[in-house]
């Protein structure tokens, strides 16, 4: 889903959406610090002139989540980020975040609510920190307009580089810019595919292009009509197409391998059972029954293999 600048026009969809998710607030914020609306169109007008830069995430054109920034001087503070009901846990406030993050080079702070443990835990998760209760309090003071009964109920998170700056002692000028302009490094969270994947994919590619030629050339199914062979080698290409994509971490690519693998053996267990004649390449010796039950027998293991190098990674599948 796209992210785009919210603009005034975007006004009422933005207090919708504030309005919606801070019904999770009831009951957990001090009684005398919530109200209905939980935040007027005038106040969103009013903090929109002061200076708030929101930025939104759309389906169809409509809203669904929304992220403010505001630009303090020295640092930048994230106001109102919030996710329809309906559409949160689906990473789109992560979403979010990072595309602020990406906007500027300036430390960030949050501000959220004492007893909101679910916004704690989502900053806490992404690598925002709690400063001392001393700075907080402080930073509460200079960043955030609330009274004095208002900021003991919250508690300021800060990014990593807010962390390094506010502890200049403990790290020295290049030990500071190595951790504020911090270097990809290779690994499977880059996107990077683990070894066991590279050999499956590598493996299937293998067997894909082994057998196209012996598909070509009539050494397999010899009693298919051209249409059928061509329609067999168009699948084969598939199956390489899927090594890539399987290479690279994408799902689809995971998902058709174990369909794939799964019809096969389907297919030649039903072939044995219903005694229908083997029409595979036949190596020297080998006869078409012997190697039937060798196509049954070798695709048990190629589904416990697939299965078993592609569970244990499905998350980092994208």
């Amino acid at each position: 889903m796209p992210i785009r600048e919210c603009t005034e026009t975007d006004s009422e969809a933005i207090v919708e959406i504030i309005n919606d998710a801070a019904q999770s607030y009831r009951g957990v914020i001090p009684a005398d610090c919530w109200h209905e609306p939980y935040i007027s169109l005038d106040q969103l007008k009013r903090e929109m002139a002061d200076g708030i830069r929101f930025l939104g995430m759309t389906e169809a054109e409509n809203l669904v989540g929304i992220i403010g920034i505001q630009d303090k001087g020295a640092v930048c503070v994230i106001r109102h980020a919030y996710v329809r009901t309906a559409y949160q846990r689906k990473g789109i406030g992560a979403s979010l975040l990072k595309h602020v993050e990406s906007l500027t080079t300036k430390p960030l702070l949050i501000g959220i609510w004492l007893k909101a443990g679910w916004a704690f835990g989502f900053f806490l998760k992404r690598g925002y920190a709690l400063p001392s209760r001393e700075k907080q309090t402080s930073l509460l003071q200079k960043y955030w307009t609330m009274s004095e009964h208002q900021a003991e109920a919250h508690i300021v998170m800060a990014d990593h580089k807010w962390c390094v700056q506010d502890m200049p002692e403990m790290l020295n000028e290049d030990e500071r810019h190595t951790v504020l302009n911090p270097q990809k490094r290779p690994s499977t969270e880059q996107g990077g595919p683990p070894l066991a994947v590279k050999v499956l994919a590598g493996a299937e590619a293998l067997v894909q292009i082994v057998n196209l030629p012996f598909l070509i050339t009539g050494h397999i199914l010899p009693s298919a009509t051209p249409t059928v062979r061509l329609e067999y080698v168009l699948l084969r290409i598939g199956l390489l197409v899927a090594c890539v994509a399987l290479w690279n971490m994408k799902r689809w690519g995971a998902i058709t391998f174990i369909t794939a693998a799964f019809t096969t053996c389907g297919l030649n267990v039903l072939s044995v059972v219903a005694g229908l004649p083997y029409e595979g390449y036949l190596p020297l010796g080998y006869s078409a029954d012997l190697m039937a039950d060798l196509k049954v027998m070798l695709n048990v293991p190629r589904i416990a293999w697939i299965l078993a190098t592609v569970i244990p990674y499905w998350k980092k599948f994208r």
